[in-house]
């Protein structure tokens, strides 16, 4: 008796349904990552959940305290983000790539922090793990 294997949909066809899914549910995922790196900044941590650097003696006699990161609340403000250039708590990005950006008042100082040490903008493994199994979970069956 033969072998009958399922009739998968033409590619290009599973190409167009792909690149609509990601475009709609990417943004989704950018949100993540805003919500993710601005508590993080809450709890003293990067993106890669090891400590983040401490500030010197210094600069916390400066700012009168010691969170790193902290200063003018800006980067651990969700709402002052943006992606695609639409405020990040309302952002539903419908085309790719998708651009996540902090706010324009903090974003000159980011590369300064960077050269610092402090590790604060990234993809954490959790929600790339909810990504991937996501974006997993979206292909149709007979692809997976």
């Amino acid at each position: 008796m033969p072998m009958v294997l399922a009739k998968r949909p033409p590619l290009r066809r599973l190409s167009r349904y792909l690149q609509q899914r990601l475009a709609e549910n990417t943004g989704r995922f950018a949100y993540e990552i805003v919500l993710d790196n601005t508590q993080r900044v809450m709890e003293r941590l990067s993106y890669d959940g090891t400590a983040q650097k401490e500030n010197a003696p210094s600069t916390i006699k400066r700012k009168g305290h010691s969170v790193p990161l902290l200063e003018t609340g800006m980067l651990s403000n969700p709402f002052l983000y943006t992606i695609n250039d639409v405020s990040a708590v309302t952002a539903k990005p419908t085309t790719l790539p998708i651009i996540i950006r902090p706010p324009p008042l903090r974003e000159d100082i980011l590369g300064y922090l960077a050269a610092k040490g402090y590790r604060f903008f990234g993809i954490s493994s959790e929600v790339r793990g909810r990504a991937a199994e996501f974006f997993g979970e979206m292909l149709p069956s007979e692809f997976r």
